[in-house]
């Protein structure tokens, strides 16, 4: 996989949980906790309930929960690869990827227990939808989407032209969006612009929901999208210049039925 900058799930906790109606999480974020004698992390533990975000940490995983209390939880499903790319989704459970030799397995938290998902190739941004639906991109080239439990995957191409498609987010009931890296022109490095676009299931055909530029010099790159309860989507925004030494900005932007706007900007 080519290697790019992605935002942990916590860090977009500390910012983002007051405008998903969690300011208890935002106001008084917490450290995360240690993995030492921590519980396991199974069908019966809380992340099978689903929680307002999740992260890995080293050989386990960690919940925060909506007063912004972070708890461990190790992973003992089996022998595990590389654990990595960690979701949740409140009613709906948690799902991580376990990032093995060859061909990854993603790691299913809910009310059928621990159940894992073999996926077809690099697994990466999982998500949890209504009623067990899952989404996650493989090898950044397409969706994989199971909509329920036990039902088979479909498989969704990335838009005609992008270099990569990822961080799949379910909105408004089954709706689905994703980050979409587009091709500019004269531009051969990572990450030189993208934005979010929709995904029609029925048809496969995708619609761009934001508008945003970049060139030769100027890059702009969208991390961690995530679906507030009313269906808005947040999401972190980076910009910067390809010839600039320093620093990029990093922006907080809302999608709502209004269109995307800026919230406000975030420490690098």
């Amino acid at each position: 996989m080519r290697p790019r900058t992605i935002l942990s799930s916590l860090s977009i906790t500390v910012v983002g949980l007051a405008g998903l109606g969690l300011s208890g999480a935002a106001s008084n974020p917490s450290a995360c906790p240690s993995l030492e004698g921590a519980p396991p992390a199974n069908g019966a533990s809380p992340p099978a309930e689903g929680a307002p975000a999740a992260a890995i940490r080293g050989e386990g995983l960690v919940v925060v929960d909506p007063s912004g209390r972070a708890r461990g939880y190790r992973h003992v499903d089996g022998s595990a690869g590389l654990l990595r790319h960690a979701a949740s989704r409140p009613g709906s459970g948690t799902v991580y990827v376990d990032d093995l030799r060859g061909a990854d397995q993603l790691v299913v938290l809910g009310d059928r227990g621990v159940e894992r998902v073999a996926a077809a190739g690099e697994a990466t941004h999982p998500a949890l939808g209504p009623g067990g639906a899952l989404a996650w991109a493989e090898d950044l080239e397409r969706l994989r989407l199971r909509p329920r439990p036990g039902a088979p995957a479909r498989t969704f191409e990335a838009p005609r032209g992008a270099r990569a498609v990822f961080s799949p987010v379910f909105v408004r009931g089954e709706a689905l969006l994703a980050v979409v890296e587009e091709a500019v022109d004269t531009v051969t490095h990572d990450t030189g612009l993208d934005n979010l676009f929709r995904l029609d299931r029925g048809t496969g055909r995708w619609s761009r929901v934001t508008s945003f530029r970049a060139g030769a010099d100027r890059w702009s790159a969208i991390r961690t999208p995530v679906a507030g309860r009313d269906g808005t989507v947040w999401f972190v925004r980076v910009t910067g210049r390809a010839s600039a030494t320093r620093r990029p900005a990093f922006e907080l932007w809302r999608l709502g039925t209004d269109g995307a706007a800026p919230v406000r900007h975030l420490p690098a």
